[in-house]
């Protein structure tokens, strides 16, 4: 079986397996029913590496096949075997069946987690989940074929159990574009000629690490380099001359250059073993990465200077011994030294967590300042040694709920040397605002605001995390985050992106990957910028370069003719559509027509096409929603009506009823008649520079928007208006469409209007063969 085909097979059967234990355990918690099956898939691709003893899996799952299966449902023998397992793989095993083993530590095998795990369940469900599992199609699913990507799948599948995948914004990312993305940060880094030396100095971190998927690139990419760099000095493998040398380089490379930190626990212990799978002999055990793969939130924590400030003496002092102790840990893999370092870091943790508790505490500003000017002392004389019970209990408390991480506390030694040299990663996309708003804590909002100025405009989880990260890179660091494609030019992200600019600048062309995420409306893009040796001054910051694959000379050049036109003035178009809550819906009526109190048409946006507005199929009474319908006049008052979710414009006369706000309303003035625009907007040629320019016309969900309408370009011979405005007009009052003979003669005089020669017309007649529909008027 392809490995392609293998991990989808997986990523389909692991849901089922998900469903078969929670059956045995109705009513569980759900993370502790994902980290099980994490357990089995883990110790399935473990072992067909070769990484653990045996194929006890396989074996438990052959006898529960040839057992008989009228008897299983009352058998509970094959659970206490499996868990028998996972202790073994985290203490060590200790006699002789099996063989004696290492203790693999870390947290996903221990068995103290999830204490339900240890009830009774029949053996006909332990087959039923080993079978989803182990089997595809009759066939025995290949793990020693699959990518250690591949468990990333598992995991962000398994995610969808509940709604946490949702309200985190997680979501996997592919093999093609981790490489492409890991690539094209790294490379201006590493020098052709680097030596190992140069290579194994970097630090790369991913802020929201998930499953690893960035990071096991990034230890392949490194790892091929480093191996170079031996090749080209005429050295074997150091240190171990009798290794395969891309195994040696690759565990160099996670061991010292890789960081990665998370909010979710589960992560992070996936994080761990899928490196662990990718370069660790069978000794090492799963904590071999403890120190640089990391529990926390990476946007909630103090930087070094608001610890410092508290008692800087005794900051710094601890801080310098604890970046030494690291650097040593790194350098000879000895736990005692790691132990040594966390020591002298434990206290300025409670301080760092003891601060921000009194941030988050209070909604009493008062009480909160009395408290913040009291700190200072109580954390000096803490970091003296003075035990303070009541400020470890108040860090303790912040800790449980926030999970703080103060990045230039928790990682000295890379801020020592003045930050990291890349991130890479693929952060959560978490919108604060608009229809898709996930609920924010008040005092996380205000944290947000004060600490992050990428937290303004249309606030968002995304553009928290590429600030938080630009301002962590060294000069001349790299960052290459995935982002919506939004991000490169919506106005509402513009907060995100100055925050950015500020800091870094941009390579020329960014990788626009589309629709690269399954399950996911919204097309992504690659952010890949440098950091700045100094902070720029920027007012305010513009579009990001998104490269375009999908333009010829041809085009490219009419639609720059096309955007030096004078634009139409920005009152021609607005927002009038009813916005409708979630309570509202029920308000809303389907009917043919005006039924007892539901007096008021309601249009949407799919009762409007080209020349065409179809009768009102919902009705309501305005008094149901308390005075937030709009009057009779502002409805009067709209001379067109635009759809909104749409891939270019389509629009009708308006004929003053009331609509929802998936309809944009256009206007007239003295100048511009409401018949003119009317026809200008339904044209082929202004229809194909909206969908050419604008990249959510042609990426996601389609959206005209307000500012894509006031972008749109003036006539350039203003003397054709009155024929547009005539021929249009027949139309806009016959209100049946239009065919399309019709359509050619519209896009000819606008053509003319606009100055676009029929030689220059190629593009737009090729666009408009493509998507704009042969319609004919109804009859």
């Amino acid at each position: 079986m392809k490995a392609a085909r293998g991990a989808g097979v997986l990523r389909e059967q692991a849901p089922l397996a998900l469903r078969e234990l929670a059956s045995g355990f109705p009513g569980a918690d759900a993370a502790g029913l994902v980290s099980a099956i994490l357990r089995l898939v883990v110790v399935l691709f473990a072992s067909s590496r070769g990484l653990f003893p045996g194929d006890d899996l396989g074996a438990l799952h052959a006898e529960l096949t040839a057992a008989d299966r009228a008897s299983l449902a009352d058998r509970h023998d094959a659970w206490p075997r499996v868990l028998a397992l996972f202790r073994h793989l985290h203490e060590g095993f200790l006699g002789q069946t099996p063989p004696p083993g290492p203790a693999r530590r870390g947290s996903l095998f221990d068995a103290d987690a999830y204490p339900f795990l240890e009830g009774p369940l029949s053996d006909a469900v332990v087959l039923r989940i080993l079978d989803k599992l182990l089997l595809a199609a009759g066939e025995r699913l290949a793990y020693a074929e699959l990518d250690v990507e591949h468990l990333g799948t598992v995991y962000e599948t398994l995610m969808g159990f509940s709604e946490e995948r949702r309200r985190l914004g997680a979501h996997y990312t592919s093999p093609l574009l981790t490489r492409i993305m890991v690539e094209r940060t790294l490379a201006p880094l590493v020098r052709p000629d680097a030596s190992a030396e140069e290579i194994l100095g970097l630090s790369v971190c991913d802020p929201a690490m998930g499953a690893g998927a960035f990071l096991v690139q990034v230890c392949r990419w490194l790892a091929d380099r480093l191996v170079a760099a031996w090749e080209r000095a005429g050295m074997s493998a150091p240190e171990a001359p009798d290794e395969d040398p891309q195994s040696l380089a690759r565990r160099r490379v996670a061991e010292v250059c890789l960081y990665g930190v998370d909010r979710n626990p589960i992560a992070v212990d996936l994080a761990r073993v899928s490196l662990w799978l990718l370069t660790a002999p069978k000794t090492h055990p799963f904590l071999f990465l403890e120190a640089s793969l990391r529990h926390g939130d990476s946007l909630v924590g103090l930087g070094r200077e608001e610890i410092e400030n508290v008692s800087p003496a005794p900051v710094r002092e601890r801080l310098a011994e604890a970046a030494t102790a690291r650097r040593r840990f790194f350098e000879t893999a000895n736990p005692d030294l790691l132990a040594e370092a966390d020591r002298a870091l434990a206290p300025l943790r409670t301080v760092g967590h003891a601060l921000l508790a009194a941030h988050f505490a209070s909604k009493d500003k008062k009480a909160q300042k009395e408290r913040l000017a009291a700190l200072p002392d109580l954390a000096a004389r803490y970091l003296t040694g003075e035990g303070l019970a009541e400020l470890e209990a108040e860090a303790a408390a912040l800790a449980a709920t926030r999970f703080p991480f103060h990045w230039h506390i928790e990682l000295p030694e890379v801020f020592g040397r003045g930050g990291f040299d890349a991130f890479v990663g693929n952060p959560p996309w978490v919108s604060y605002a608009g229809r898709a708003a996930q609920p924010l804590a008040d005092d996380l909002r205000e944290f947000y605001r004060r600490t992050n100025p990428a937290f303004a405009g249309y606030r968002n989880l995304q553009g928290l995390f590429v600030h938080q990260c630009a301002r962590m890179l060294r000069p001349g660091g790299r960052l290459g985050l995935v982002l919506p494609t939004s991000m490169s030019d919506l106005g509402g992200y513009e907060p995100s992106r100055r925050a950015h600019d500020v800091l870094c600048v941009c390579d020329d062309e960014l990788p626009d990957f589309g629709d690269a995420f399954e399950g996911v409306f919204q097309p992504s893009m690659g952010l890949l910028s440098t950091r700045r040796n100094e902070k720029a001054s920027l007012g305010t910051a513009l579009a990001w370069p998104l490269a375009r694959s999908d333009l010829d000379a041809e085009t490219a050049a009419l639609l720059e003719k096309l955007s030096a036109l004078p634009k139409l003035p920005p009152h021609l178009f607005g927002e009038r559509g009813f916005q409708s809550n979630g309570d509202d819906v029920r308000h809303l009526h389907e009917r043919e027509a005006p039924d007892g109190r539901f007096q008021i048409g309601l249009r949407v946006g799919g009762d409007i096409e080209p020349f065409s507005r179809r009768p009102p199929r919902l009705y309501c009474d305005p008094t149901d929603f308390s005075g937030r319908f709009r009057k009779d006049v502002e409805w009067l008052a709209v001379r067109l009506l635009i759809r909104q979710t749409a891939r270019f414009p389509m629009v009708a006369l308006s004929d003053g009823i009331a609509f929802r706000n998936s309809i944009l309303a256009g206007f007239s003035d003295d100048q511009w008649s409401a018949a003119f625009l009317l026809g200008w907007l339904n044209a082929s040629p202004i229809r194909f520079y909206h969908y050419m320019r604008h990249r959510d016309a042609r990426q996601g969900m389609p959206q005209v928007k307000i500012t894509h309408l006031r972008a749109l370009p003036a006539p350039a011979h203003p003397e054709l208006v009155p024929e547009i405005e005539a021929f249009a007009g027949h139309f806009g009052t016959r209100n049946q469409g239009i065919s399309r003979s019709e359509q050619d003669t519209l896009d000819d005089l606008v053509a003319r209007a606009l100055g676009v020669a029929p030689p220059e017309r190629g593009p737009i007649e090729r666009w408009a063969r493509t998507v704009t529909p042969d319609r004919a008027p109804s009859p």
